[in-house]
């Protein structure tokens, strides 16, 4: 019962987010982060509990993408990160898809980071860098993914819609990383 508990804290964070609550959204997104970890930090945590707990720093970093702002960009590209060492803690290292039912949220965070870092008003070279490992580190996921459909757990005969999504947009964001370096390179 905790976690669809958590899972409903985080869909009423959502809710309150368009809404325009934000403080209301964080404490949901909070109320849900405590009770996620608490399940996925438990001796004997399931997969899908580990998968939900790195979905708290994935609200936290929305929530601060939509306060706006150079310091929320930053809040953001932190919590990102910290999604990213989740799924490493978690037993997920980059050559273990995630279960299933999660199998495009790690290539997801990395396309969010890297977007985050390239909307940046004048992004740096280190900023153009880690959008670089990210976006490469989303296509050779989304490469990862597409090669075991039919195996591993991931249904056969058929490619998951959202995974096709990540792929397209993966292309997307590499079409504006490569407008950023550009502007970076030449300015």
């Amino acid at each position: 019962y905790h976690r669809d508990l958590a899972r409903s804290y985080g869909h009423l964070g959502d809710a309150q987010l368009r809404l325009g609550d934000d403080r209301g959204a964080e404490d949901s997104y909070d109320d849900a982060r405590r009770l996620r970890q608490r399940l996925a930090e438990a001796p004997g945590a399931s997969d899908e509990d580990k998968c939900l707990h790195a979905r708290d720093p994935g609200n936290f970093a929305q929530l601060a993408e939509w306060r706006g702002g150079p310091d929320n960009e930053r809040v953001a590209i932190g919590h990102h990160r910290d999604r990213l060492q989740l799924y490493c803690r978690g037993g997920f290292g980059a050559d273990r898809p995630l279960p299933d039912q999660f199998c495009v949220e790690r290539v997801n965070t990395h396309l969010r980071l890297a977007q985050v870092l390239l909307d940046q008003r004048q992004p740096s070279g280190e900023s153009l860098a880690e959008a670089e490992r990210s976006l490469t580190a989303a296509r050779e996921e989304c490469r990862l993914l597409l090669d075991n459909v039919g195996s591993k757990g991931m249904p056969s005969g058929k490619v998951r819609p959202e995974l096709m999504s990540s792929v397209a947009e993966a292309d997307l964001a590499w079409a504006r990383y490569h407008l950023a370096w550009v502007e970076h390179h030449h300015s």
